[in-house]
Order: structure tokens, then C-alpha cells, then sequence
């Protein structure tokens, strides 16, 4: 069995999760649906900077979250192929992806198709480790991860515009317009990625291409200082070549989109509120068959701030959803619409150094009745540069549509439930340098997974998985330096096996420099072996790539920026019998006046 997660001298190095108390943006809103501090926070909060996301080199948003403590990617070949995120251990369908707000699964799969989000179009992601159901309802098992598109910013008129080629056929070309008047702004992003791919099952030889237009759409209008509309569109449509069980070749078309309509208000100096109404789709049209997999989602969201005092910041208000799932899988399927609605509200209270959170959430679910989360957490600034929290919750994940009605489905399900603890540790070490450390402990009853003995989903499971996020950040200008650890145990403790394509040992390294005129970075990413699956003994083995990315301003306004993904050209598999990306050269050019 192959062992060999990363050189003794680089497993040595502490990691850091991308989470910094003064380095990163000042304020983050996900973690508690209001913007505060990131150096206050009581959660465990990462968040990717767009420069960060543009020097990544990265095509789909799994490759930029891949590089993250706590996060693991599974990837059934190359670009546009079905991908999968764990977070903390859980499942894909257990951590709650938002797009602006809204959420943007399947409700077919119950998870995101990470792999059609274009990078071009984010502006930052921020991410939220640990259960978040009291805020965001089903899904939030192991955390929320919010990507937040490109907006419109002044009433300067901009103009940018970006693109690369590279192997197997790459070609990326994006473009934005923005800029306002007045009260009205606007932002029109385009963006178009093509590749010829690779053979992505091992042993294959014919390439399976991917192809994908994306268009995001931001219009602002104050109405006064304290009233502003906003209505945005996301959408991204394109065409994915794979091959079937049986290795023939086949394609299917798909759409996914966010539309969103939003009224913000602020009522008096300690009260505001934001009306949400959003509609969400996630569509794939199989080209050689009838079969289908559609969602439609509608959401209604009234959240009320009231900030009582300067130490209490109080937040509720009222979520209304409607889902509707269609399939048709070789001659059977299904169409069934659930809707719910739900109450929530969390208190934050500063008493000096400490910080304290209570929250809790009642929903109605049309299938499942009445379900009750919680969450409670506490920081404390034990110095300067200490920081110290502590976290407790209770989240849950409505079976997806094929869990109940799909192929071994059962009508019968009843939700997942978890209950889980952390704590967490923020140390400053001197001028740009930041040590972190995460211990978790999740546990998950009526757990769902695929029986190969019956050939059907199974339930009245158990899962319990702890770990350990330990890092490490260094920036000193020119330099900037950061590790990224993670130790995990994730088990199903009914079958006593290990949870499938959950690494024990999981590690990340980035090594940049800018000079201002130019600049580079080196990735370095390593994981330990992993089972494939939880009904086969196939394991998925260690692996270690090496990226390299450089950029060159030709004058202020104008860059050439070029990389090579996977310099060694290691083989490798995130999905048993699927093949990664091997070596890739890409080269660009980027226009972005300041």
C-alpha cells in the first residue's frame, strides 16, 4: 500500500486555514448572517480573496476550495465531470452550498455541481466549518460554503476582460462591464470555458471534452439611504462528454442558474431588515436517452437586525422554500414538490473580551413535521493576539429526492441528525504571522449510504468523525507562506469502516512571491490513502502533486500570467477508476485597470 503523504521536511510545518484575524477582509457575513469581524468571530471562517481565486489558475470552484484545511475533493475524471466535496469528513450533501444567498444543490442529488461554477464570475468565497442549520436549514451538516459573484462597485466605468489557452484543447475567455450613475449600478460578467479533456476512466483512450458559457447580471438601485433593490442573475449552460458504465461515449446538456431579487432596509439607527426572493435550477438532459434530472427551487427570506444595544446584535426572521424534483432514469422516475417554512433567531452578546452566541431554528417540513436545531458558542480574547472559541450545534439533512424515490430509494427515510463540538485557537506569533488550531467531533445518526448486499440505500446508521485543523501563515512582504494540515478519523461505526474518499491525513502548502512587476507561487497538495468506497476494498492511493503559477504586468493595466498544473505529472485518482488531471501548461493574458 503506498504511504507517502509528504516529505518528513514539509510534514513538519504547522498549516494554516486561510482564516486570519488581520490579514484577511475585516468583516465576513456567513458565519452569522450579519458582516463582523473576522478576529472576533466564535466560528472557524476561511475566506479567498479574488486575488487569491485569479492566481490560483483554478477552472471550476473545486479547485480552488481543494486547497483549504478540512476540505477534500472527489472527481470522476477531468474538467466538468461529476465532482464531490467533503467537508470535516461529511458528505457532499452534507455541507450547504449558497450562491448570493441562495441555495444552489440539487434536489435530485441532494449536492452542488461545483464542477460548472466558472471562477471568472466569484468575487470571494467565504466558508464556515461546523454545523450551521439554525442559520441555513437542511444540508449544514459540516458547514456552509458561500460563493459571492462579481458586483458592481462606484460609477466609474470598468472594463476587463481575461484569457488563456493551454493543453488538451483549454481555452478560457472572459469579459465585464461596470459601473453607475447616481443611484444605479451595474455589472454584466461572460464568461466561455472549452477543453478537449482526457480519457477520464483509467485504461480508456478516447478524450471526453467539456464545454460551458457562463453569465452573471448585477443591477443596484437606492431609492434613498436607507432603501436599496438589487436583482441578480447567475446562470451557467454548457455540454459534458463522458463515458457510460459500459465505456460508451456519451453527453448530456446542462443548466444550472440563481436568480435573486432583494430589497434591503434600514427601519432606524438599530434596526434593519433584507427581503430575499429567489428562484434556483439545476438541469442535465441526457443527449443519447430520454433520461433527465431536473430542480427548481423558490425561496423567500425576511431576516430583521436589531442591534438592542452596542454588546447585543439580535437576528431572526423567516424562510419560506419550495422544491420541486423531476427524474426520469431508463424508463422509471419521479416528480414530487415539498415546500417548508421556518423561524430562526440568534443572539450575539460582547462583554468585553468575551464573545457569546445562542441561535435556534423551527421548521415545518410537508414530509417530515416539526424539527428543531441549536447552536451555542463562545470566544474570548485571552490576549492581544489570542483568541480563543468554542462551539456546539445540532444540524440536519432532508433525504434528497433519490434517497426516497431513486433507484434503492426508500419513501420511509427520515432525515440525517448531527450534533457537533469544536474547539478553536488564533494565536498571533509577531508581525504577519498567525498560528491556527481546530479540534473537532461530529457524530451523525440515521446516516444514509448505498448497501451493496441489497443493492438499496440503507439507513439507522451511525457516523462519528474527529479531527484536527493545525496551521501556520507567514506574510512578509514580498513573501507569503502557507501550510495547511488536516488529521481526520471518519467512520461508519455500524460497519466499522472508514467513510469513503476521506483521507486520515490531508496536507496543503502555498509558497508565493510578488515584486509588484511580477510574481509566483508554488502549490504543493498531498493526501494519504483512502477507501473508494463503502462497499468494495479498493483504496484510492497517496498521492502528492506540484503546481506552479507566475505572473508579469506589462504595464499597469495589462498581464501575462501562465502555469503548469501537476508538474511531475503524478497519476493519481480522486474516484476509483478515474483518472486526475495529469501535467498542464496554460498561458494568458489579463486586462484589469485599476
Amino acid at each position: 500500500m503506498k504511504k507517502h503523504l509528504i516529505p518528513l521536511a514539509v510534514s513538519g510545518l504547522l498549516a494554516a486555514n486561510a482564516q486570519a484575524v488581520t490579514w484577511l477582509p475585516d468583516t465576513v457575513v456567513t458565519a452569522s448572517r450579519i458582516s463582523e469581524p473576522v478576529e472576533s468571530s466564535v466560528r472557524s471562517v476561511s475566506v479567498i480573496t479574488r486575488e487569491q481565486i485569479e492566481r490560483s489558475g483554478a477552472r471550476d470552484v473545486a479547485g480552488i476550495l481543494h486547497q483549504l484545511a478540512g476540505i477534500q475533493i472527489g472527481r470522476n475524471g477531468g474538467p466538468g465531470q461529476a465532482t464531490s466535496l467533503f467537508m470535516r469528513g461529511t458528505a457532499s450533501d452534507h455541507v450547504l452550498i449558497l450562491i448570493d444567498g441562495v441555495p444552489a444543490q440539487s434536489a435530485t442529488l441532494g449536492t452542488t455541481a461545483l464542477q460548472h461554477i466558472d471562477p471568472a464570475m466569484i468575487d470571494r468565497i467565504e466558508v464556515v466549518r461546523g454545523p450551521a442549520s439554525t442559520l441555513y436549514g437542511s444540508g449544514a451538516i459540516g458547514g456552509v460554503i458561500q460563493i459571492f459573484t462579481r458586483r458592481a462597485r462606484g460609477d466609474t466605468p470598468r472594463l476587463r476582460a481575461a484569457a488563456s489557452a493551454g493543453g488538451q484543447g483549454h481555452l478560457d475567455l472572459s469579459t465585464e462591464v461596470s459601473g453607475g450613475s447616481g443611484p444605479f449600478t451595474a455589472r454584466l460578467g461572460l464568461s466561455h470555458q472549452k477543453t478537449d479533456g482526457y480519457p477520464p476512466k483509467t485504461g480508456a483512450r478516447l478524450a471526453r471534452g467539456y464545454r460551458h458559457d457562463s453569465f452573471n447580471l448585477d443591477l443596484g438601485y437606492a431609492l434613498s439611504p436607507d432603501l436599496r433593490f438589487e436583482l441578480g442573475h447567475w446562470q451557467s449552460q454548457g455540454n459534458v462528454q463522458y463515458l457510460d458504465f459500459f465505456n460508451n461515449p456519451v453527453d448530456q446538456d446542462v443548466r444550472n442558474s440563481v436568480t435573486r431579487l432583494a430589497l434591503d432596509m434600514v427601519h432606524s439607527d438599530d434596526w434593519s431588515s433584507r427581503l430575499q426572493l429567489s428562484r434556483a435550477v439545476d438541469n442535465s438532459d441526457e443527449n443519447q436517452s430520454a433520461d433527465f434530472a431536473h430542480t427548481r427551487r423558490l425561496v423567500l427570506d425576511w431576516q430583521h437586525t436589531w442591534t438592542p444595544s452596542e454588546a447585543q446584535t439580535l437576528v431572526g426572521g423567516l424562510t419560506l422554500q419550495q422544491e420541486q424534483a423531476r427524474l426520469s432514469s431508463f424508463g422509471s422516475g419521479y416528480d414530487r414538490s415539498v415546500h417548508s417554512r421556518a423561524l430562526y433567531l440568534q443572539d450575539e452578546y460582547q462583554a468585553g473580551a468575551l464573545s457569546l452566541l445562542a441561535g435556534a431554528r423551527g421548521l415545518h417540513h410537508s414530509r417530515y413535521g416539526g424539527h428543531l436545531t441549536w447552536s451555542l458558542g463562545a470566544g474570548y480574547q485571552l490576549a492581544p493576539r489570542t483568541h480563543l472559541h468554542a462551539n456546539a450545534g445540532t444540524a440536519f439533512r432532508s433525504p434528497s429526492a433519490n434517497d426516497l424515490y431513486g433507484f434503492g430509494g426508500n419513501p420511509n427515510f427520515k432525515p440525517e441528525q448531527s450534533r457537533s463540538f469544536e474547539i478553536g485557537l488564533r494565536q498571533g506569533l509577531g508581525k504577519g504571522q498567525l498560528l491556527t488550531l481546530n479540534l473537532f467531533h461530529t457524530r451523525i445518526k440515521d446516516l444514509i449510504e448505498f448497501d451493496s448486499t441489497t443493492f438499496s440505500m440503507k439507513q439507522a446508521q451511525r457516523a462519528r468523525i474527529r479531527g484536527l485543523e493545525l496551521g501556520y501563515t507567514l506574510r512578509q512582504a514580498p513573501w507569503r507562506f502557507e501550510v495547511n494540515y488536516t488529521r481526520q478519523d471518519a467512520k461508519n461505526l455500524d460497519t466499522r469502516r472508514k467513510l469513503a474518499r476521506r483521507a486520515d491525513n490531508k496536507l496543503d502548502a502555498s509558497l508565493g512571491l510578488d515584486q509588484g512587476t511580477w510574481w509566483a507561487r508554488v502549490d504543493l497538495r498531498s493526501e494519504t490513502d483512502r477507501p473508494d468506497s463503502s462497499f468494495s476494498n479498493r483504496i484510492l492511493a497517496a498521492y502528492t502533486t506540484l503546481d506552479l503559477r507566475a505572473g508579469y504586468h506589462l504595464d499597469p493595466d495589462w498581464q501575462i500570467e501562465g502555469g503548469v498544473t501537476n508538474l511531475f505529472d503524478e497519476q493519481y485518482e480522486l474516484a476509483g477508476g478515474y483518472a486526475a488531471q495529469g501535467r498542464l501548461l496554460t498561458l494568458g493574458l489579463r486586462y484589469a485597470p485599476k
